[in-house]
């Protein structure tokens, strides 16, 4: 992988995204970002280029090193499960599709995800890996952090509710369920971007767990 990386990150509005583009813009290694999304960033940089993009019908292929994809709602945004699954499951392999062919694709799914599951939430994220996985993308990183932390621009009181159930015992967590530990948009934004630059097998799953001291 060269010195100077040309990314390319769909859905820079959201929390995760928007620190991911923040930290890419500032990267010595990072050469050129291009946003996907469906409006435009109050943002502007030498080295970002925007594209209003319909992710239900992408019609170009993108060559980049590296892609970030950061698409996702929630049912009650969304306004059904249905438009739910067309947004975590069906937006993220039409963008995934959009790829070039030498293209490190890193994609945030989440926790729990299993195409098995009773659970729909669960289910959509664990189809959307399979089919990414089916896909035969060069390389592919899949991360599944569980709760996130970080100031978001919609409120979510399930999500926030978690959190402050689960971070005041977050030193004891242990063995499997220690991956269920709420994590930072900074930590999960430093780990997506060192993953994606030092480079992984063809295909990792990776959750984030806590460390003992």
């Amino acid at each position: 992988m060269s010195d100077h990386q040309n990314i390319i990150i769909a859905g820079a509005s959201g929390l995760i995204g928007s620190k991911l583009l923040e930290k890419l813009l500032a990267h010595s290694n990072v050469a050129h970002v291009v946003s996907l999304g469906r409006r435009k960033l109050e943002i502007e940089h030498e080295r970002l280029h925007q594209e209003l993009v319909d992710f239900e019908h992408i019609d170009q292929i993108y060559d980049a090193d590296i892609a970030f994809c950061c698409l996702g709602t929630t049912i009650k945004k969304a306004g059904s499960q249905e438009a739910f699954q067309k947004v975590d499951h069906h937006f993220v392999v039409n963008f995934a599709k959009s790829l070039g062919t030498k293209t490190t694709l890193v994609v945030i799914s989440a926790k729990g995800a299993d195409a098995m599951s009773s659970i729909f939430y669960n289910k959509v994220k664990g189809e959307m890996e399979s089919e990414l996985k089916s896909l035969g993308l060069s390389k592919l990183i899949i991360v599944r952090p569980s709760l996130l932390i970080g100031e978001r621009s919609e409120s979510r009181p399930a999500e926030a509710i978690g959190i402050k159930l689960l971070s005041p015992i977050k030193g004891f967590l242990k063995g499997l369920t220690k991956t269920y530990t709420p994590i930072k948009d900074n930590e999960l934004s430093d780990a997506m971007i060192d993953l994606a630059f030092i480079g992984t097998t063809d295909c990792s799953i990776l959750e984030y767990e806590i460390t003992e001291s």
